[in-house]
């Protein structure tokens, strides 16, 4: 009897271990995150310090917001894309620029919205602050960047990372 709950014992508390999932810690994540971006900016280019300064609570409020504004700024490229386009008439994308233009003032009005009925003490997210140092030969620049990350883990503003890191690298030269 001792040998048959000795070995159910054994395998509940070998299938228990077996089955747990290593969550990394959130600075291993946003630098894993980092250099992969760092990377396809120039492969050359290599990180030389990081740093995560601070990691704030974001609210679900400030999320929405934040959400805006990346959205708005996103438009504005878009809008600014088809300025362009039409001073250089190339009329299949005029059509495809306004389109999406169309698409996206319509999420805006739904992100208003979502501003207007946000809880402003539901936890959203983390805002995270890195500083970083890029190196590539002889030459380094410091720079900072935010990472908004929402509750699961999905980090919202993409673009506006890669932008700084290309902005951090195009100084360097």
């Amino acid at each position: 009897m001792f040998a048959k709950i000795f070995f159910y014992t054994i395998l509940i508390v070998s299938f228990a271990f077996g089955c747990q999932t290593k969550i990394k810690p959130l600075q291993e994540q946003a630098m894993d995150n980092f250099v992969g971006r760092v990377l396809k900016v120039d492969p050359l280019l290599r990180l030389d310090s990081f740093e995560v300064a601070s990691v704030d609570t974001m609210t679900e409020k400030t999320g929405r917001i934040i959400e805006d504004s990346i959205y708005s700024k996103e438009y504005g490229r878009i809008e600014t894309q088809l300025n362009n386009t039409i001073i250089s008439n190339k009329k299949d994308s005029i059509d495809f620029l306004k389109y999406e233009l169309d698409y996206m003032k319509k999420e805006m009005d739904s992100l208003t919205g979502l501003i207007k009925s946000a809880d402003p003490q539901k936890k959203f997210g983390f805002i995270i602050t890195l500083l970083f140092k890029l190196r590539k030969n002889d030459k380094t620049q410091k720079d900072t960047v935010y990472f908004f990350m929402d509750s699961i883990g999905n980090i919202v503003n993409s673009k506006m990372i890669d932008i700084v890191i290309q902005k951090s690298y195009e100084r360097m030269k």
